[in-house]
């Protein structure tokens, strides 16, 4: 189930910078701290809007392979 318009184009980068907030009340740290910790273990963070309506978040883990 898709809801919502999107992530304006302009903003969709900015997502993961610290302080950046379209909340009148957020900090705006949730999402660049959740990418500093993927990307200290390897991993990212992708966002992009749906066709249908709304926005997806791809969080993408690194393999572990153990010998």
């Amino acid at each position: 189930m898709t809801q919502g318009t999107g992530i304006d184009l302009e903003n969709l980068q900015q997502y993961f910078h610290p302080f950046f907030t379209t909340k009148k009340s957020g900090t705006g740290l949730g999402l660049a701290h959740a990418a500093r910790v993927m990307e200290e273990m390897k991993g990212r963070i992708e966002v992009a809007n749906n066709l249908a309506g709304g926005a997806s978040f791809y969080f993408y883990f690194p393999s572990v392979v153990k010998n």
